[in-house]
């Protein structure tokens, strides 16, 4: 076998999106040469594609002890540790990356949007300015530098990041509902609503969303038009108590008390403790 040969077969395959096909190949090498770093690293990439986390960081680990100056693995295990929740080794790996790959445009974003995970804004906005200065147009970065400044109180400036996000990417889900969030943030309520509506077109099934996109049109005085919204996210999330909370108050201001009543003993039922439901 010529292990070269294969992995540009395979890397080649992998980029055209043929996974599967990839992944045959690198297994057959990894059968061959159980060391071989390349090939641990892109089956690890595979393998967390297809789902199975725990396969793709053993994959991951792996390569990072055999080669522990390559930038490539360092920087798919942060993907996966990110993935699985672990947000904070996911960090040290990208920084890891990053002292190996400073040019790394992909590595810088993902460590932004690590730090915005776990609230380290002001870490978080440097490391997506980082991003920015080497690609400005960089929508993905812009959003997480916007997410970094509304974690620093700074709703306008994140307005701004999110909308040049939007000029560059006009359908960017993240873009639309952190715009919205921020709005929400400086009490523009009727100005969050597209966003939110935009958002929510692109990820239907969200039962966040529809409670946020819901909360500004109540907060913007347009009862009749929250109650929809509030109803998706309570189909989708039934045991949502701020979901049942704030649609109470909806109906309540409706004048309709029996309902909002009804509702807010449906939210006890899920916190029977809780004195504020009482």
């Amino acid at each position: 076998m010529n292990i070269a040969a294969e992995l540009q077969r395979g890397l080649k395959l992998h980029q055209q999106g043929h996974l599967l096909e990839a992944g045959e190949i690198y297994r057959d090498i990894l059968a061959k040469d159980p060391d071989q770093v390349d090939a641990l690293s892109l089956m690890g990439v595979v393998m967390q594609a297809a789902g199975d986390l725990e396969i793709a960081e053993e994959l991951l680990s792996r390569a990072t002890e055999l080669a522990p100056d390559y930038f490539a693995p360092f920087a798919n295990l942060g993907n996966v540790l990110q993935a699985a929740g672990r947000v904070d080794e996911a960090i040290g790996a990208f920084r890891r990356a990053l002292e190996l790959n400073e040019s790394s445009v992909e590595t810088a974003n993902n460590l932004a949007s690590a730090l915005n995970v776990t609230g380290q804004f002001d870490a978080a906005l440097k490391a997506s300015e980082r991003a920015l200065r080497m690609l400005p147009k960089f929508p993905e970065a812009l959003v997480n530098k916007g997410n970094a400044l509304l974690g620093l109180g700074q709703a306008v400036a994140a307005v701004e990041s999110y909308e040049k996000a939007l000029e560059i990417a006009p359908g960017h889900g993240n873009a639309l509902y952190n715009l919205g969030n921020a709005l929400v943030d400086l009490e523009r309520f009727a100005d969050a609503v597209d966003p939110y509506r935009q958002a929510l077109a692109l990820d239907p099934g969200n039962a966040e969303k529809h409670f946020n996109l819901a909360n500004a049109l109540m907060k913007a005085d347009l009862l009749d038009q929250c109650l929809e919204p509030f109803e998706t996210a309570l189909a989708l999330k039934p045991g949502y108590v701020d979901a049942l909370c704030n649609y109470a108050s909806a109906l309540q201001a409706l004048g309709r008390s029996g309902d909002a009543v009804a509702l807010m003993q449906k939210a006890l039922a899920f916190q029977p403790d809780s004195p504020d439901l009482h």
